[in-house]
């Protein structure tokens, strides 16, 4: 019933222009993380939470 309240109208080219856009962005995101050279990057970023104020990440203490 919803289907044919929609063709009639002419409402059937909204939700499969919103799809498209929705699947062209989602693919775009995935290019966009796993592009060439991006792990040094994000390494990089991950390991800037465990660095000092100085820059410097701390080490794990020996003898453990």
């Amino acid at each position: 019933m919803i289907r044919q309240v929609m063709e009639g109208a002419g409402l059937t080219f909204w939700p499969v222009l919103s799809f498209l856009i929705f699947l062209t962005s989602c693919a775009f995101m995935l290019a966009w993380l796993y592009r060439p050279g991006s792990s040094s990057i994000y390494g990089s970023m991950a390991r800037m939470a465990l660095e000092d104020e100085d820059g410097n990440a701390p080490r794990a203490k020996e003898g453990r």
